[in-house]
């Protein structure tokens, strides 16, 4: 049977988990043996997908002595320095040697932006391997150290399949001459839940009170936390500007239900029970439990009468659930998704804080686009195209990678 090893599989973040758990469930139609390398650390990385996996393994940090010898390896024979490599790495290697193919999962831009010298590292195995590899509609860019960027784009150009998710990547990939496919959140797969997980289930039992179309969903994002963009911006700043637009919410007449988008390793939940309590009307606000499924999430989106997001996959979920939304973007994945569904409007850039723009300008500019979205006044994006794109990658991705399995 063939063996799929999945590989770089993001995890305490339900967006990933969106992504993965859409892509999971068509490769289960295929006649084929899986394994998992994650690329999260902890006890709680592994996330609910519909695959029987015959091995699975997560990713503790990296050390110093580890980073420089993977960036060692990458222009070394493995087997010269193969006794200097921690068990870990030997096991990572051994999954890639014993599989056939090896498939990149869908995440954000660890080939660029966030420079992941282990994520580079188990690709570039994979080609020395001669595994057959693709890369699934990642987000690649912008690139800050040349040899990071050679080295992604060698990947990229020796891959047997790309596909690009957002229009920066795609002008990125056009410049370095790599051939893929323009593709889009791998999340738009899965549109329809309502004879799946949605069956039987109610905002109640996730905890919400509110009515249908009574309430709002609000997705801060506390980037003072691991966001090189936002080294110099002050909290006060964010802050202040989540607070207006939350606040601008409550003074709508709308309730607020707060959607936690990190568990497992990671905690935003408290980042948004402290401006909950800051807020006009706390009483007003629900702050939603971390580890309800992203499917459920999208359940909760899609019976609000709008969205507020600072998370990229919030964005997402609202495009799939045809609810009206603020994007307030951080990374250039989100604005760019916007750009490829011809609704850039919908977008607030948060990232030219750091060039020196007005919190108090994107203030403004915030209140009044949320004071129309609760008048009815704001069309949802066009989620029948995220998924016709989402739809065409995938069917391309079975003619040219997988190939009859």
């Amino acid at each position: 049977m063939t063996k799929i090893l999945l590989i770089n599989q993001h995890s305490s973040n339900h967006g990933d988990e969106a992504a993965a758990r859409a892509l999971t469930a068509r490769l289960a139609e295929l006649n084929a043996e899986y394994s998992i390398l994650y690329n999260a650390s902890g006890e709680r990385f592994q996330l609910d997908l519909p695959l029987n996996f015959q091995e699975v393994r997560n990713t503790r940090a990296i050390t110093i002595l580890e980073k420089i010898q993977i960036m060692t390896s990458l222009n070394v024979s493995f087997h010269a320095l193969h006794e200097l490599f921690s068990r870990d790495v030997h096991a990572e290697y051994d999954m890639i040697r014993k599989s056939d193919y090896v498939i990149s999962m869908p995440g954000g831009a660890n080939l660029g932006l966030y420079e992941d010298w282990r994520y580079l590292w188990r690709l570039m195995m994979a080609q020395r391997l001669g595994k057959k590899t693709a890369i699934y509609s990642t987000s690649i860019g912008p690139f800050r150290d040349n040899r990071f960027k050679k080295l992604a784009f060698d990947v990229l150009n020796k891959a047997d399949w790309v596909s690009l998710r957002d229009a920066a990547s795609i002008r990125y990939g056009r410049s370095g001459g790599v051939d893929f496919e323009e593709s889009i959140d791998t999340a738009f797969l899965v549109q329809n839940f309502a004879d799946t997980t949605w069956q039987g289930e109610d905002l109640a039992d996730f905890g919400v009170t509110f009515a249908p179309d009574s309430y709002c969903v609000f997705v801060p994002n506390n980037l003072k936390t691991g966001h090189k963009t936002f080294l110099n911006v002050p909290k006060e700043h964010l802050d202040a500007l989540y607070l207006a637009l939350l606040n601008k919410s409550l003074a709508t007449g709308m309730n607020v239900v707060m959607l936690p988008q990190l568990f497992g390793n990671g905690n935003d939940r408290n980042y948004f029970i402290e401006l909950a309590q800051k807020s006009d009307d706390p009483s007003r606000i629900f702050v939603a439990a971390e580890d309800i499924l992203s499917d459920h999430q999208q359940l909760i989106i899609s019976k609000a009468r709008f969205a507020v997001g600072a998370r990229y996959h919030s964005v997402i979920f609202s495009i799939n659930m045809r609810t009206p939304f603020l994007c307030l973007s951080y990374e250039n994945k989100m604005l760019y998704t916007l750009e490829r569904l011809e609704r850039p409007d919908m977008g607030i850039d948060l990232t030219q804080l750091a060039e020196g723009a007005s919190h108090q300008e994107m203030i403004e500019t915030g209140t009044a686009y949320i004071e129309k979205m609760a008048a009815g006044d704001i069309a949802p994006a066009d989620a029948g195209k995220a998924l016709s794109i989402a739809e065409g990658t995938y069917e391309a991705f079975e003619r040219r990678f997988l190939n009859g399995l």
